[in-house]
């Protein structure tokens, strides 16, 4: 995207010399004097893009997963309810283990809390 805006901030700014050169030879000429002035016209109306500097890139490393100890992620004895006035629980006696190795599949009628288990999780 830089490499773009720059290519395009470099013809913005040789379009704008070209027109100030024109302007300049040709600002004493009575013929072409209204075309000089459609021309500052035109200059005062262009954009004027800033070349951008290319921004130092910083390497970023993710850990190795293979090195999280087990589990990765731990619920025990989890419970969950919308609303403290609800008299039972949405999901109840809610107990497992995640490892990185482990493949998981949720599955249930609707309304069962799948989606609401997930939520939770993230």
């Amino acid at each position: 995207m830089t490499q773009n805006h720059n290519k395009e901030a470099v013809k913005i700014q040789k379009e704008r010399e070209d027109t100030k050169k024109f302007i300049n030879q040709f600002r004493a000429n009575k013929i072409l004097a209204s075309m000089v002035q459609c021309r500052i016209k035109m200059l005062d109306r262009m954009e004027d893009k800033e070349v951008i500097k290319e921004e130092h890139v910083r390497p970023f490393y993710f850990p190795n997963p293979d090195q999280l100890p087990p589990p990765c992620m731990l619920i025990s004895e989890g419970a969950f309810k919308y609303h403290d006035e609800d008299k039972e629980n949405l999901l109840e006696d809610i107990n497992f283990g995640i490892d990185m190795d482990n493949k998981i599949a949720l599955v249930g009628p609707n309304g069962c809390g799948k989606s609401t288990l997930l939520k939770l999780l993230t």
